[in-house]
């Protein structure tokens, strides 16, 4: 027999949420990994924790679930199979101590520089308190300059703010950018740097703020918001020591900049002159050849050695420390991404396993109520296991806030699965004849 229709869940919804966790996931301490050990029992459930003892009778298993932890004793007669493993949990601190290990004497004797790599994407890769704690160990050390490595084609505008407050707090520093690539808010962490040097294939600029929408569909941002951002922007590059209308001319395509001098220094005006930057139409971008004629940047180098040259240095010693702190971070937040990406494959999996309310009817016809029972009870457990992986990922978004994801867009697909968990406790129950509470899957 057949009893109503369960609750559906909307798996549009659900699939484009995936997608979306798969392609940013993504964007995306490691947490704790995986429970190690698993329990398997004949009746087909199975429970991931720690086993806590066994003997001929009796089964003692710590159940972990939803961030839960609950001891249960099962009889060693219905127990089918149990899976031992390690529990692996990788906080940072541990991650940041494996990967950095504390010299007794950091400093370094003779003319050194300490490197703070300004990779990848801004407000993910690079973020602020990364910077600082980078800046705090760098005093340490105590080099004579502080190179800020900057590779790197943009990000979030709010991270980038908060990068710029540290540097502009940062005064006790000799700082030096050296840009391999600085596009968008990169170009204007490098123009909030007094001395720039460039590899003669590096590009700077192209600093339009955008908005970036679901599937990376991007719109210009409001006028008054990009009016309030070039002028703080423009004020972060004369603080440096730096024209501000270069800040300007990357953000606004009207601008028209030519080459001059200023007291013979070379400079950049507006309007048309007999050496053109950029014209009207133009995001300007600079090369690093351009960047040198217009008195942004100091000169072009290959590498630290010609770097250090160039500063004044014939030779100096270069302090690993800063890179192996990013490299540390870098490590975490991937192995969070792939965590994600992980359980968004395995929930879709377990969802693509669950027939539709129809689809259940209609292979329900003709089973015996026995049947019935053990089909139930398996989608049952594919449901849970859907959210104990939301959950999961969940979890992974509050302590990594730059995965980007939607906590309240998980909790609403969390509280249909949920649901959808009761009425098929509901409906087995019902077939077996057995009223009883039906609790929810966050009570097993």
């Amino acid at each position: 027999m057949f009893v109503k229709s369960v609750v559906s869940i909307s798996r549009s919804r659900l699939r484009v949420f995936l997608g979306c966790v798969c392609v940013f996931g993504v964007l995306l301490a490691t947490a704790c990994r995986c429970p190690a050990d698993t329990l398997l029992l004949k009746d087909g459930r199975s429970f991931e924790g720690k086993l806590l003892g066994r003997d001929a009778k009796t089964v003692t298993f710590e159940i972990h679930s939803f961030g839960m932890k609950a001891p249960r004793t099962f009889k060693t007669e219905n127990v089918a199979n149990i899976t031992e493993g390690e529990l692996k949990t990788q906080t940072k601190e541990k991650i940041r101590k494996e990967t950095v290990k504390p010299d007794k004497s950091p400093k370094i004797e003779g003319p050194s520089f300490y490197v703070i790599p300004i990779k990848g994407e801004i407000g993910l890769f690079v973020m602020a308190d990364l910077l600082e704690e980078c800046l705090k160990d760098a005093r340490e050390v105590n080099p004579d300059v502080v190179v800020l490595e900057i590779d790197s084609g943009g990000g979030s505008i709010r991270e980038t703010d908060k990068i710029l407050d540290v540097l502009c707090r940062t005064n006790d520093i000799r700082l030096v950018a050296y840009v391999k690539e600085a596009g968008s808010a990169a170009a204007i962490i490098t123009l909030a740097c007094k001395e720039i040097y460039a590899e003669p294939q590096a590009a700077i600029g192209a600093a339009v703020p955008i908005i970036v929408l679901p599937w990376r569909i991007t719109e210009v941002v409001e006028e008054k918001f990009l009016s309030f951002l070039r002028a703080k922007w423009r004020a972060v590059a004369e603080r440096a020591g730096h024209q501000g209308i270069l800040a300007e001319a990357m953000m606004d395509k009207d601008i028209e900049l030519h080459i001059t001098k200023t007291n013979g220094k070379p400079s950049v005006a507006e309007g048309t002159g007999a050496t053109m930057l950029t014209r009207t139409g133009r995001i300007l971008t600079l090369t690093a050849m351009e960047a040198v004629k217009c008195g942004l940047a100091c000169d072009t180098v290959n590498g630290y050695e010609e770097l250090g040259r160039k500063l004044g240095f014939a030779k100096w010693t270069k302090s690993d420390r800063g890179e192996k702190i990013c490299q540390a971070d870098r490590k975490e937040l991937e192995a969070a991404i792939a965590d994600v990406r992980a359980a968004a494959k395995k929930v879709d999996k377990a969802l693509k396993a669950v027939p539709t309310a129809e689809g259940a009817r209609e292979a329900f016809r003709g089973r015996s109520i026995g049947n019935q029972t053990r089909s139930v009870h398996e989608e049952e457990r594919l449901v849970a296991s859907a959210i104990s992986l939301l959950c999961r990922v969940r979890k992974l978004n509050e302590q990594h806030p730059r995965l980007g994801l939607s906590d309240k867009e998980l909790s609403d697909i969390i509280g249909q699965l949920d649901r959808r968990y009761k009425a098929l406790r509901l409906q087995r129950q019902t077939i077996m004849h057995q009223p009883t509470k039906y609790p929810s899957a966050f009570d097993r």
